[in-house]
């Protein structure tokens, strides 16, 4: 049964298979004419809904290419000062590495462990600052001979502003802002705190908490610092900013595009390729066929997120209402495609394609501020365009001086 479900699901009529590339040219003409409205010079709309109109052949999405590491600043520091461990930092370039127990079934890591003692993740708080000073160290990999247009991408921001964007059809009641700053021909974007996301971090309720904590701490019993090592084990705190990341480039339509990911391990010890690493995730249930594919949301984030960086596998911790893992199994990301879902994976590429699109007709003044939000039930995002001398132009200008003076 299980094998007439994956051949069906393999070879079923348009299956849009990843990296593939479809001419639908003017689909996307007629698509822009529908979903894009422009009021003034200050205002536009991209209409989230009705999302039949994204349910079009997927646009021509790249192979993502892996053009560097950026490990987190935290262990850089950390590593100075470690001798010992310094040289082999350097040469595995900040990499964590996936380290399992021998016997992966009949386990009890409890996820509960250190909760008390855990310090939440403060979202964007370096911006995409990370991101401009891997630029600036890299320029001679990704610039190009045009004074105009120094660099060869048409957008840089982080992965997940793009995973925003693109499952905000079926993410109603999430709400997100981010800010764009066209400079040089390269459009920056920036992820901005709402106040309902502020209100959620400061004051999460227990549930959000415990799951929150859950997956980091799940982390520390299968990662190491190094390849060989043994996991970091029960009595470590997991740390959400000492995590490493990928630089990539990859297209999406006519958009070149260069973003940054988190990572969480890689399970090769000799890193070559975007496939080599994988994600780590926990998820209630005693089997895989406990996953519900067809039905549970979480499942679209985690094809996007594994998708945009061209991860092939998951190791998922199977656990108990009690935060207790007892088994460690394998998933591939193309099994989330599960024929019955009730999400469409052309729609969201399709909805992300449209609003760099309208990003690139609107946003047209040069080292300007433009702010691109979706209100939660909201069935469009709004782009808005502040005065330069307003407050909401100046907290929201994230370029920095250092950065322009040598791009």
């Amino acid at each position: 049964m299980n094998n007439r479900r994956n051949n069906q699901f393999r070879h079923r009529e348009n299956f849009y298979s990843p990296y593939s590339r479809q001419k639908n040219n003017e689909s996307i003409r007629n698509q822009n004419r529908r979903n894009f409205i422009q009021f003034n010079e200050s205002n536009a709309l991209v209409y989230i809904h009705p999302s039949s109109n994204y349910n079009n052949p997927c646009p021509e999405v790249g192979q993502p290419i892996e053009i560097g590491i950026l490990p987190s600043e935290k262990r850089v520091l950390e590593m100075q000062q470690n001798e010992d461990k310094k040289l082999v930092f350097e040469k595995t370039r900040g990499i964590k590495f996936l380290a399992l127990p021998e016997n992966c079934d009949n386990l009890c890591f409890d996820l509960k462990l250190g909760l008390e003692r855990f310090v939440p993740h403060i979202p964007h708080q370096n911006g995409i600052d990370p991101l401009l000073k891997w630029i600036i160290s890299n320029q001679e990999k990704i610039s190009q001979n045009d004074k105009l247009k120094p660099l060869s991408f048409d957008f840089v921001c982080w992965r997940g502003l793009l995973t925003s964007m693109s499952v905000s059809p079926y993410e109603k009641f999430k709400d997100w802002m981010f800010s764009i700053i066209l400079y040089k021909g390269t459009y920056y974007m920036c992820e901005i705190e709402t106040d309902s996301q502020k209100e959620e971090r400061i004051h999460p309720d227990e549930k959000t908490k415990s799951f929150t904590y859950w997956g980091h701490k799940f982390e520390t019993y299968i990662t190491s610092d190094f390849p060989g090592e043994n996991a970091y084990g029960i009595d470590e705190v997991p740390d959400p900013d000492s995590n490493f990341s990928t630089i990539v480039s990859n297209s999406i339509g006519s958009h070149k595009l260069m973003y940054g990911a988190e990572i969480d391990c890689c399970f090769t010890d000799d890193h070559k390729e975007l496939a080599d690493y994988c994600e780590i995730k926990s998820s209630r249930g005693d089997s895989l066929s406990d996953l519900n594919f067809d039905r549970n949301q979480k499942f679209l984030k985690w094809w996007i997120q594994s998708y945009l960086v061209g991860i092939k596998l998951i190791k998922v911790g199977l656990r108990n209402d009690d935060g207790i893992i007892k088994k460690i199994i394998d998933c591939k990301v193309d099994d989330l495609l599960a024929p019955k879902r009730w999400w469409k994976e052309n729609i969201c590429l399709n909805l992300m394609a449209e609003i760099l699109n309208s990003i690139k007709i609107f946003c047209t003044e040069e080292n300007c501020v433009y702010i691109a939000t979706r209100d939660a039930s909201s069935n469009s995002i709004r782009i808005s365009k502040p005065r330069r001398d307003s407050e909401e132009f100046s907290k929201n200008y994230f370029l920095r001086n250092w950065f322009k003076e040598k791009i």
